[in-house]
């Protein structure tokens, strides 16, 4: 009897450990959800999943978010969660990129239950950029430093996103204007709201401002906001008070062929009866950026002029004039095939220059037909310039074709009175480049004249010799 009890409890206690054994949990890990694109400095989550099933008691299970990549600081890694029945608990994590760079599979989750069951683990397949931070600025301009009660301002922004290629873009990004005292807008919105920027790209624009009843010194204050890069960049420019209003003298934009500077701000010397048509804007010109006229007449062969600054020269105005026939200004006629002849005159006299501009191109188109109709191809479209004593044709390129027109753009550095022509075979010079600006002064090295020759060396010597012994000689006779 003694035996078979010492069996029971044996038994028993057998049938006990199998079950204990058979007891531990089964572990698996999901899908690990995240962006794939993050801004460095910026904190993402990170979210998963652990489903545990043949749960006894309570279990509580340990899941561990590795970083693979090396792009981010994980403040927790492991977070527990716990289970008193089968069943998909969520896991997440809050982490922080503080690298660049990419990782095809940049996280995985590791699960482990308290219960000494098996372990479970997920890595993640979906591909992660970390983006450089944007990095934002705003300049101002202003189209005068002064102004009378009652007068206007033009008052301009350009904001610029400076990180380099590949960066993130800015994001929301809003721009305000904070006016002094004694100031009203009467042109724009006080805030405008810009979207987004991407890497070295920039958003331009203005407000016109009256001054009602302005101080001595009037500061205006131009801020900058965004989601991305967050915080806020600002500048300010001011403006002082005249007692009368300022006039500005114009000039008019004849001379035939200058660089084309005075009829934008100013009145043409255009003949009125030979301008078919006459479209006139302003825009801002800042350093290193393009500033594109375009031209909104349907008609127009002329579709824009693009400049890029060479400083931040403010509201400039640029007036493009449509011709019936050759400028008045100019007493030659263009070369080859003339499709049409018109004048561009830029800012105000003296403007156009390398002083202040860099490079300039200008965008037209040449019906086809008209191609068609004078045995002209697309090759030999020119833009010419007059350049005061002859016509010089510019570098011109085909940029598109449609079934109306065939598109050009040629690059030049000075405007005036110019021409749309086909050469066939005509020879015509090429336009030559204005030098850059420099602050720079080039020695020149004298020459002699023409004609002259170098003395013998020692013959100037021997001959003041010869002549002091002479007069010598005649002191001493008359003595």
């Amino acid at each position: 009897m003694r035996t078979n009890s010492i069996l029971i409890l044996m038994l028993v206690f057998f049938i006990g450990y199998v079950s204990s054994a058979s007891a531990a949990a089964s572990l698996s890990v999901g899908t690990i959800s995240y962006d794939t694109t993050v801004v460095k400095d910026q904190s993402i989550t990170i979210t998963s999943s652990v489903t545990a099933s043949s749960v006894s008691g309570t279990l509580t299970v340990a899941a561990t978010l590795t970083d693979n990549s090396g792009l981010f600081s994980i403040p927790t890694a492991t977070q527990n969660v716990q289970f008193t029945t089968d069943g998909t608990q969520s896991v997440t994590w809050t982490i922080t990129a503080s690298s660049t760079g990419t990782n095809p599979a940049p996280f995985t989750v590791r699960a482990v239950g308290d219960d000494g069951g098996t372990t479970a683990s997920g890595t993640s397949s979906s591909v992660l950029t970390v983006k450089d931070r944007p990095v934002l600025s705003v300049t101002a301009s202003k189209s005068a430093s002064s102004v009378a009660t009652g007068g206007t301002v033009t008052l301009g922004y350009l904001v610029s996103n400076s990180a380099a290629t590949g960066a993130a873009d800015a994001t929301n990004v809003v721009v305000n204007l904070t006016l002094p005292a004694g100031f009203s807008l009467s042109s724009g919105t006080i805030s405008y709201s810009l979207g987004s920027i991407s890497a070295q790209g920039s958003t331009s624009g203005t407000w016109v401002v009256t001054a009602d009843s302005p101080s001595t010194t009037n500061t205006f204050t131009m801020s900058v906001t965004s989601t991305i890069p967050g915080g806020t960049v600002s500048t300010t420019t001011s403006v002082s008070s005249t007692t009368s209003s300022s006039s500005s003298s114009s000039s008019s934009g004849g001379g035939g062929g200058g660089g084309g500077g005075g009829g934008g701000g100013g009145g043409s010397a255009e003949n009125f009866n030979n301008i078919e048509l006459k479209e006139k804007y302003e825009e801002m010109i800042y350093k290193d950026k393009i500033t594109s006229y375009k031209f909104k007449n349907a008609s127009s062969a002329v579709m824009f002029v693009n400049i890029t600054g060479n400083t931040n020269a403010g509201l400039i105005n640029t007036a493009l004039e449509l011709l019936k026939g050759r400028s008045s200004l100019v007493n030659v006629t263009a070369p080859g095939v003339v499709y049409k002849n018109f004048n561009v005159w830029v800012g105000t006299t003296g403007f156009v220059s390398a002083k202040n501009i860099q490079g300039a191109s200008i965008g037209f188109r040449v019906l086809n037909t008209w191609l068609t109709d004078n045995g002209i191809g697309a090759t030999d479209i020119r833009l010419v310039r007059w350049d005061g004593t002859k016509w010089v044709q510019l570098e011109t390129a085909q940029t598109g074709k449609d079934s109306t027109y065939t598109y050009f753009e040629a690059k030049t550095t000075a405007f005036a009175n110019l021409a749309i022509t086909g050469l066939k075979g005509e020879i015509v010079p090429t336009a030559t480049p204005e030098p850059q600006a420099s602050g720079q002064v080039t020695a020149i090295e004298e020459t002699p004249a023409t004609g002259s020759k170098k003395g013998t060396p020692g013959f100037e010597i021997a001959l003041s010799a010869a002549v002091l012994s002479i007069l010598y000689l005649f002191v001493r006779t008359r003595r």
